[in-house]
């Protein structure tokens, strides 16, 4: 039988046995399914949110110890992206990432065609609300992005403009206490 142990990177303590069979197992599946002529090296990175990652020109195929726990998982993965893998090697950047070319390899793989994960996640970062106010209605709007400036925007609602409404102040306990960085209690009278 071939060795697959020269091709992939493991820090034994790193990733659990069970994971790294389920990969090896289903990169000689797919690999009996739809050949392609390198085989491709595994490598195990801490991403937050994305499951998996391919970069063609390496041949290699990136996985997140945070989110894939499960053989399953790691199967789902893999598969998605040796199909991102065949589909480079066949039809190069003609074809899109998860376009015809993509969801046909992924039904020949015995898979359902889905571009994204439904893991549970932490995300990276938390994008930052932007409050914006209708200055004849009052009515509040926020957004994650900023509108354009040198532009005048009107609500849909009543026809007023809409502006950025002043940042709301966090209420606390005493305000006193942050006064001019001090952090004492305000003096009884």
């Amino acid at each position: 039988m071939f060795s697959f142990r020269r091709f992939f990177y493991k820090k034994e303590d790193e990733i659990p046995s069970e994971l790294w069979r389920a990969a090896l197992k289903t990169i000689s599946d797919a690999r009996g399914i739809l050949p392609i002529r390198r085989l491709p090296k595994i490598v195990w990175r801490n991403y937050r949110t994305t499951a998996g990652r391919v970069y063609y020109d390496e041949h290699v195929i990136c996985l997140s110890k945070l989110l894939l726990t499960t053989p399953e998982r790691v199967r789902e993965t893999v598969y998605h992206e040796y199909a991102h893998l065949y589909v480079y090697e066949v039809w190069g950047d003609a074809a899109k990432p998860h376009g015809v070319e993509w969801r046909w390899a992924m039904l020949q793989l015995g898979q359902k065609p889905v571009a994204t994960h439904n893991y549970p996640c932490k995300k990276s970062y938390s994008k930052k609300k932007l409050l914006y106010a209708c200055e004849q209605c009052f009515e509040e709007i926020p957004r994650v992005r900023p509108l354009l400036q040198g532009r005048v925007y009107y609500h849909v609602g009543c026809g007023g403009r809409i502006v950025r409404a002043p940042a709301r102040r966090k209420k606390t306990e005493n305000r006193n206490r942050r006064r001019n960085g001090r952090n004492r209690p305000p003096r009884s009278r």
